[in-house]
């Protein structure tokens, strides 16, 4: 089992210095939805077996969850984790690959394939309550979603190659080179707006990744103090496979989103669709 940490994720949503006033908000305001036995194990080794553990959350969209247990021996209620958490999200169909459990058995990374092959992970938001019923190599449908590190709109929509380069990609094209009127080659010019990219950041984050895509806006969501745009972009080309995105309203300028392709750094969640 591995140690993580939701710092990062936090970043997505809030300010430096809001994250103690978020949570408690969350816990004083959150409703508990679910609520399962499960063994827990706590950051200094202590394991609760079994636990009743709660999820609270606040029935938004896009909000938060906390996880807390029930220490049956001491009677007390434990915070064990939260994270931010989305709702809802578009269900795909995806066979369950390898599962990478956090050391505290409530949470986890899922290594998954759509029914093409495409592969995609995922941070689990209801692992705790789902976890007995995943087998490896079996199939379920799972809502995926995800939220910006950062995202922007392009910057450009083309690439423009000159000189030797442009020479290069109209031979790699198998193009007839086209030329100035004072014979110099003309630029070689792909263009890159509706190109669809989604690529592995880090190996030791499986849910983290690199996209760019085409973006129809959705909504706003105002919550914690902030702005975000929800988008619907696509991951895959063929077949293709979208998502909801959210992202910070001050990711774009003039905090507004004026429309185009997207591009930025995203963490991926989803959990089982029932």
């Amino acid at each position: 089992m591995q140690q993580y940490a939701h710092g990062s994720h936090w970043e997505c949503i809030i300010e430096d210095g809001y994250l103690m006033f978020l949570l408690e908000t969350l816990l004083n305001q959150g409703d508990v939805e679910n609520k399962t036995l499960a063994e827990v194990k706590l950051n200094d080794g202590e394991h609760l077996s079994p636990s009743m553990v709660h999820s609270i959350t606040i029935p938004e969209e896009f909000s938060a969850m906390a996880l807390v247990a029930a220490n049956n021996l001491t009677n007390e209620n434990l915070f064990v984790t939260a994270y931010p958490f989305i709702r809802s999200g578009e269900i795909h169909r995806l066979k369950i690959i390898e599962i990478i459990e956090w050391d505290n058995n409530l949470e986890a990374y899922i290594k998954a394939e759509t029914m093409a092959g495409q592969k995609i992970s995922f941070f689990d938001t209801m692992y705790f309550y789902n976890k007995t019923s995943y087998n490896i190599n079996q199939s379920y449908n799972f809502h995926l979603s995800a939220i910006a590190y950062t995202a922007e709109t392009l910057p450009e929509k083309f690439i423009k190659y000159k000189g030797k380069d442009a020479e290069h990609f109209y031979k790699k094209f198998n193009k007839k080179p086209e030329y100035e009127k004072d014979g110099k080659i003309k630029p070689f010019i792909i263009h890159i707006d509706d190109m669809v990219a989604f690529i592995p950041l880090d190996e030791n984050f499986p849910e983290d990744y690199g996209f760019q895509s085409t973006a129809d806006f959705l909504a706003y969501f105002d919550i914690w103090g902030q702005r975000f745009c929800q988008f619907r972009i696509q991951i895959f080309p063929d077949p293709e496979v979208y998502i909801n995105l959210f992202a910070k309203n001050s990711f774009f300028s003039n905090r507004k989103y004026d429309g185009g392709s997207i591009r930025g750094n995203i963490w991926m969640q989803g959990y089982l669709a029932t």
